[in-house]
């Protein structure tokens, strides 16, 4: 049986349940076993059959990490009942679903930010719920203890970024979210730059200012029409951006010097893929895991050039 005669087929199942209230469908397994993926494609079969999906996970219920890990972060005891916030799960997602229930849920708890001394104790440095309708939950996209700022975003229907002072836990500023399903948006190390997705291109803002100094827009190549592309990483400097579209569909990408609108980078064009993408820990410069090319990785140095790594055998030559 192929796996869309089975997603098919547990649709079907799904369908044929008869209640009073909303269908609650678990999904189950392993670490790693595909639960995710397979839930995602189930809820997209199921709304392809015009069903109304609410698709959610535990892991928006993940308790603090000082107390999932209070017995050790090897306990089997403390996997099992300390990980989870099974109260907060039944009271905000499984109980207003069931027979009974007012329908208003959320997808996730509350969120605190934490700070960890080497020592591995923990300050709660701000509480960052509870969030609201239909969010998703919090992402932590920058944290600078050397500009005392943080960027923590938070996901959903009424999506925004919040900047918060790490010495204080006071919020400073709020700005809008991204408009897009793709993530949660990007922020520069240093917190002075976030880039924010819009159905009109990505907005790059100052934060320290609360300026908006740009806008990039890169379109996709789905056949059914334009996509604009989803912002993904910044260098650490800030002055060049990751950008890709049609993320599920693993569509093109570049590496915009945003300031100037310049790719330096379009793997439509280029013959280095854009793979994994990550900063250097210091300048401009960022390192390529290429999908295709005669060599594995690269450096997008300063200068603009790429810069093909030595391999395991240590050959390399620079790319043509």
């Amino acid at each position: 049986m192929s796996r869309a005669v089975l997603l098919e087929r547990m649709a079907e199942l799904v369908g044929a349940v008869r209640c009073s209230h909303p269908i609650r469908v678990a999904v189950d397994g392993p670490d790693a076993a595909g639960k995710t993926t397979l839930a995602d494609e189930l809820a997209s079969v199921l709304r392809g059959r015009g069903r109304t999906v609410i698709r959610a996970s535990i892991d928006g219920f993940h308790r603090p990490r000082a107390e999932r890990y209070k017995r050790g972060p090897d306990s089997p005891d403390g996997y099992f009942q300390d990980s989870f916030d099974y109260e907060a799960l039944r009271q905000e997602l499984l109980d207003p679903f069931g027979l009974g229930g007012t329908r208003r849920y959320r997808r996730a708890g509350t969120g605190s930010l934490l700070e960890f001394s080497l020592s591995g104790t923990a300050r709660t440095v701000a509480e960052l719920g509870p969030l609201t309708g239909s969010q998703a939950g919090w992402s932590v996209l920058a944290c600078s203890p050397d500009t005392d700022r943080a960027i923590v975003s938070q996901s959903g229907s009424q999506s925004e970024f919040l900047v918060i002072r790490l010495s204080s836990g006071q919020v400073v500023a709020t700005y809008p979210g991204p408009a897009s399903e793709n993530g949660a948006g990007a922020a520069s190390y240093d917190g002075s730059l976030v880039a924010i997705d819009g159905p009109s291109g990505i907005t790059i803002l100052n934060t320290v200012t609360g300026e908006q100094v740009a806008n990039v827009v890169r379109r996709g190549n789905q056949v059914d029409g334009p996509v604009i592309a989803s912002a993904l990483a910044f260098s650490w400097d800030g002055t060049r951006l990751l950008v890709q579209s049609d993320i599920a569909q693993g569509g093109p990408s570049w590496i915009v010097e945003w300031a100037t609108n310049t790719d330096l980078v379009n793997d439509q064009t280029s013959s280095v893929g854009l793979g994994e993408v990550a900063p250097l820990t210091s300048g401009a410069t960022m390192f390529i895991q290429a999908t295709y090319s005669p060599y594995g990785a690269y450096l997008l140095e300063t200068n603009g050039t790429l810069q093909a790594l030595p391999a395991a055998d240590g050959d390399a030559a620079a790319p043509s």
